[in-house]
């Protein structure tokens, strides 16, 4: 506790990663990150796995025929897949900030970076690619301010000028404001 007051990079690397452990998400999403504090700017940078595409199903309901005594899929359409991925990915963001800025200190922890990707394949090369989908800096005073039970997360998140992908479903990546690599 005695590091972690001091603003001990380890030790506030340490705690982060334990409240970011503790944090519950639905089957099928990853749970693999990276923290690093940064004491001479009191900020805690998150590379966080975002969830593939597949988490949001193509399958909106199903309904029963009758007269054929069978049960059909009632399909999502493609927007609305596309939408809700793109909130799905806004809302991981804004709550792992909120998890770090509720569990710290404003005297060690002034702002928190995130930055969201996910794994995939490249289309294109056929190759494993890792693009950042997300990248947003807040600072506590200015995200302590905002009612997140009321945000539409992509407003709240163009708020706080973060860099979000123009079609995340579709894998187009941003540059993130401060990169690391992944152990």
């Amino acid at each position: 506790m005695a590091a972690f007051a001091a603003g001990d990079p380890e030790a506030v690397e340490w705690f982060v990663s334990h409240v970011l452990d503790a944090s519950r998400y639905p089957g099928g999403f990853p749970r693999r990150y990276q923290v690093a504090y940064r004491p001479e700017n009191r900020d805690v940078v998150v590379e966080f796995e975002l969830p593939p595409q597949q988490v949001v199903p193509v399958v909106r309901g199903y309904r029963y025929i009758q007269k054929r005594d069978a049960i059909d899929p009632i399909p999502r359409l493609a927007t609305e897949t596309k939408q809700r991925y793109a909130r799905l990915i806004a809302c991981t963001a804004l709550r792992t900030l909120h998890e770090i800025f509720s569990a710290t200190s404003g005297d060690v922890v002034d702002a928190v970076v995130f930055n969201g990707r996910v794994s995939t394949i490249d289309r294109a090369t056929g190759k494993p690619d890792r693009p950042h989908l997300l990248s947003v800096e807040a600072e506590r005073s200015v995200f302590g301010d905002l009612v997140l039970a009321a945000v539409e997360p992509a407003a709240c998140l163009k708020r706080l000028n973060a860099l979000v992908s123009r079609n995340p479903f579709d894998l187009e990546a941003v540059e993130p404001f401060i990169t690391f690599d992944l152990r």
